[in-house]
């Protein structure tokens, strides 16, 4: 199998539906001469996309599913629905308000991106990029990546090989502010590689920085990427009461951006068909409108512009031109130069007026000098090219570091811009590395990288045998995962490296000392392990997984650092029989460096039994279940194993517990396994040599405050917010379930004030007092669950303005159901069940509730009879139950009224089933 790439995700965020893209980009000019990219195609390589969004019915023409574990090309992530809606989307659904940059192409969606894994894998991408050039698509979309590293990889490659036939636009990436961030493929020279600004077209903090790997200056250009409205896949859960909830949710990051460029390169590609993808990245980056305080390593030639591509007719060779490095020291820096064409794609000759200007390290205007031009004019025959000389010249500036700049061509109707960008190389050494094996001998292979306090990373090239790198001075973080014969390999981590001169470091497979765990059972075997590392202070942190079988050494070099924290965790089944229902959860953290090895032989007795069921109501469901370590100092890693259970599921996990405590989570999975049902608990401290109980995903679910402080209604001023999740288990665990339907409402007096989605809503209300009425409604699908088909809860309070500097609670109250019930969510019919209440809210402790009243239903809500409710000394409240007979199911009504005349009434329809 290929290797994994990481998904350019974005940084998902839900909005207020108010961003105005594509107008910022022009394209109603380009709609307003007739170009809409009728008759292009385009491809989107992505997620899948879903056409029964009604901005996407009829405009996909084909589609393919190039993943190994998704079941289908359906869009469950929402990220390729999202892209395609900005290149593409008709509007339909807003009433043209989010049309997007290219209406009219015809869309070829090709899935290479699992919702399973998050991931694609390199050969299903360049498969998906193969498919789309052999299929027509003149444009090819590609809002995914991972971070560049050195030489070519099978994505830049496909790139390369395939440009001749269609122009690849590709997202920069999400791993700015740092440079030298590029992501692959938008690394590969032949792309579009496309940056993100927001409305004012300023950076995006995150938008990757260039250089590539290699050196060539990237991205090409920008376009809009913050918080752009565009079309929500029906097949993912909108975010309650929120923007989401009406088909349309905003997200941002290059994945955002790269899509608007690929619709403009549709419009000009429909203006001019005959144009190669080379001639329209030309066009596109030389009408590109800069911001005057970034460099070409941030932006390229500015934001694209089709209020000027659309005139377009002289083109720019190259788009933008690097200087490359004046190394040190600048005193005998000599002047460079370099040729810029000029193309007349047009039928009349063109003169322009040729200048240059420049911006410092810090954004602010250059000195004079720093690039110059050799001609004031230059005239450009039609269909023929033009030349002129460009020159960066170093010792004209004192600042070292990055200088960018613009040479303007103007004239004739024509205004082509070209980005300029040099290095006046700051302070710097040389540093030596030596990478060798558990053998001695150079390493056949690793990756190792220096990551500076500012998270600007520098990727170290392979080279076999020493490899030398230019560094700035500084302080660092030394990773390096040096690989030896069959699985054996080692890993370094030095948390600080100080450059202040030239050096040398030897990475010595040899020096490393293994890292050997067991359990109790000497049978045991070790599923999956992970180590991994962070420094607060330092800002660093780092992760590695290992498989079954390998041979891992570890070593930490150079001094202490009392922030830092590493932990090693792993999961291992049980020998013989007990295989299926056995396992061994292990973690071990160390503070002040990297573990340089670690030997540790676990006892039963310092062990805690840890007694897990994972419910389902519905049948033949799968699910997960995982354990995250939680140091002593808070630590908690970012990778766990995962154990894949058929649910109902039950068995036994045996912990460490010294300076640990352990948070556990579950997910119900669909046929393509996408969670549809979440769990997850608090961190909790166990003791050695105990046994404990853990259930998730039990009846009855309903709301229960306590399960998560998050929750709640609160009020500051006259602004008055909720969010309630109406699904936390029997347990008490909160999560969430996909739900069918469902609604927030809040009225006052007859009046409606607010609506939202389930389980959130926003208001501002009025300030003098007054009576409110809370609502919230959500059901699920059978295939999801059988049990809690329908929650319902209605709250009645007062309330007046509160001070707007804190949020005040408002008197709400949740009531949860929690009897003992069978995993699958069934009690015996004919049976008396006790049901203890378990109070939330406002009304939670001594003396509070005036009134506790519960009614049971036996048809589904049809009619209802009174249980009885009794209270100990303690203030325990218990339901008594009792079942028919032939009865298949059971609804409940909780009714509580507090002290103080809040109320709250929750309906729970089929909350468990009956077995005979």
């Amino acid at each position: 199998m290929a290797p994994a790439v990481a998904h350019v995700w974005l940084d998902a965020k839900v909005r207020p539906a108010l961003d105005k893209s594509v107008p910022q980009i022009g394209a109603p000019t380009m709609w307003k001469a007739g170009y809409t990219g009728k008759g292009v195609k385009v491809a989107v390589l992505d997620t899948g996309v879903d056409q029964t969004h009604p901005d996407l019915k009829n405009v996909e023409v084909t589609e393919k599913n190039f993943t190994e574990s998704s079941p289908d090309a359906k869009d469950r992530m929402g990220h390729g629905t999202h892209v395609a809606s900005i290149l593409a989307g008709s509007g339909a659904k807003s009433g043209g308000t989010y049309k997007g940059v290219a209406p009219d192409v015809q869309l070829l969606d090709g899935k290479v991106i699992s919702e399973v894994e998050g991931t694609g894998t390199e050969s299903s991408i360049t498969a998906g990029m193969q498919w789309a050039v052999d299929n027509g698509a003149k444009v090819v979309n590609l809002s995914l990546g991972s971070l560049d590293s050195s030489g070519t990889d099978a994505m830049e490659e496909a790139v390369a090989r395939l440009s001749g036939k269609a122009l690849f636009v590709v997202a920069a990436g999400n791993d700015g502010p740092a440079y030298g961030t590029l992501n692959s493929p938008g690394s590969a020279p032949a792309a579009l590689t496309v940056g993100s600004v927001d409305k004012q077209d300023d950076i995006a903090e995150t938008s990757s920085r260039g250089p590539q790997a290699d050196g060539v200056t990237k991205p090409d250009l920008t376009a809009p990427g913050d918080d752009i409205t565009a079309a929500r896949s029906t097949l993912t859960p909108g975010a309650p009461g929120a923007p989401g909830s009406d088909g349309y949710v905003a997200m941002s990051g290059t994945s955002m951006a790269s899509p608007h460029v690929a619709g403009s390169t549709a419009l000009l590609l429909q203006r001019h068909p005959k144009w190669t993808g080379p001639q329209l990245k030309a066009a596109l980056t030389g009408s590109a409108t800069p911001n005057p305080t970034l460099n070409a390593e941030q932006q390229g030639a500015g934001r694209v512009d089709l209020t000027r591509a659309v005139t377009a007719s002289v083109v720019p060779e190259p788009g933008t031109v690097a200087f490359g490095t004046r190394a040190l020291p600048h005193t005998d820096d000599k002047p460079v130069a370099k040729t810029v064409t000029y193309r007349n794609l047009g039928t009349e000759p063109v003169t322009l007026t040729l200048s240059a200007d420049a911006v410092d390290p810090k954004g602010r205007p250059g000195p004079a000098g720093m690039f110059t031009v050799e001609d004031t004019k230059l005239t450009v025959p039609a269909g023929g090219t033009a030349r002129t000389s460009v020159t960066a010249d170093t010792k004209a500036g004192t600042a070292d570091g990055i200088y960018g700049g613009t040479l303007l061509a103007a004239g004739d109707g024509q205004e082509v811009r070209t980005g300029l960008v040099v290095d006046r190389e700051v302070e710097s050494y040389d540093l030596t590395l030596k990478h060798l094996d558990i053998n001695g001998k150079a390493s056949s292979g690793y990756t190792t990288t220096l990551t500076d306090r500012a998270q600007r990373k520098i990727e170290v090239p392979f080279r076999e045998g020493p490899v030398t790198v230019r560094v700035p001075k500084g302080t660092y973080t030394l990773e390096s995962s040096v690989y030896g014969p069959t699985k054996s390999f080692a890993v370094f981590v030095q948390p600080k490296l100080k450059v202040g001169a030239k050096a040398t470091v030897t990475l010595d497979s040899r020096k490393a000392k293994p890292v050997t765990v067991t359990t109790p059972d000497t049978g045991a075997r070790l599923t999956e392990s992970n180590i991994s590392y962070d420094d607060v202070t330092l800002g660093i942190a780092s992760s590695w997984s290992f498989g079954d079988g390998s041979v891992m050494r570890t070593l930490g070099l150079g001094p202490d650092s009392p922030t830092f924290t590493a932990q090693y965790n792993g999961l291992w089944k049980a020998s013989g029989t007990a295989a299926k229902k056995v396992d061994y959860r292990l973690a071990f953290s160390r503070t002040g460096n990297w573990f340089s090895g670690l030997k540790r032989a676990a006892t039963k007795a310092e062990l805690a039994e840890v007694r897990y069921g994972v419910g389902a109501s519905a049948a033949q469901r799968k699910g997960t279940l995982s354990a995250t370590p939680v140091a002593k100092n808070g630590y908690n890693p970012p990778l766990v194993p995962v154990t894949g259970l058929k649910l109902p599921a039950s068995g036994t996990s045996y912990v460490n517990t010294k300076d640990l405590q352990w948070s556990w989570s579950m997910e119900q999975l669909d046929d393509a396994g996408v969670a549809t049902i979440n769990y997850y608990s608090g961190d909790v401290a166990y003791k050695a040599g105990k046994r404990y109980t853990l259930n998730f995903n039990t009846g009855v679910v309903g709301p229960d405050l306590k399960a998560d402080d998050r929750q709640g209604a609160r009020r500051a001023g006259n602004a008055m917010d909720a969010y309630i999740e109406l699904f936390s288990d029997g347990a008490g665990h909160a999560g969430g379930s996909a739900t069918t339907g469902g609604f927030t409402r809040l009225e006052s007096g007859g009046r409606t004030l607010a609506e939202g989605g389930p389980g959130a809503v926003y208001a501002e209300l009025p300030a003098a007092p007054a009576a409110y009425r809370l609502t919230m409604e959500a059901t699920r699908a059978a295939k999801v669950t059988t049990t809690s088909t329908k929650v319902a809860a209605a709250w009645t309070f007062t309330s007046a303005k509160t001070p707007d500097e804190e949020p005040t609670e408002l008197p709400l109250s949740t009531v949860r159901l929690a009897p003992k019930l069978a995993l699958n969510g069934t009690a015996p019919a004919g049976s008396t069940l006790k049901v203890p209440l378990k109070v939330a809210g406002a009304a939670a402790g001594t003396a509070k509730i005036a009134k506790l009243t519960v009614k049971v239903s036996n048809d589904g809500g049809s009619t209802w009879k009174s249980a009885p409710v009794t209270t100990d000394t303690k203030g325990a409240h218990t339901a008594t139950v009792r079942h028919p007979a032939t009865a298949k199911a059971v609804s409940y009504r909780v009714y509580l009224k507090d002290t103080s005349g809040n109320t709250v009434t929750e309906t729970i329809t089929n909350a468990y089933r009956l077995a005979p």
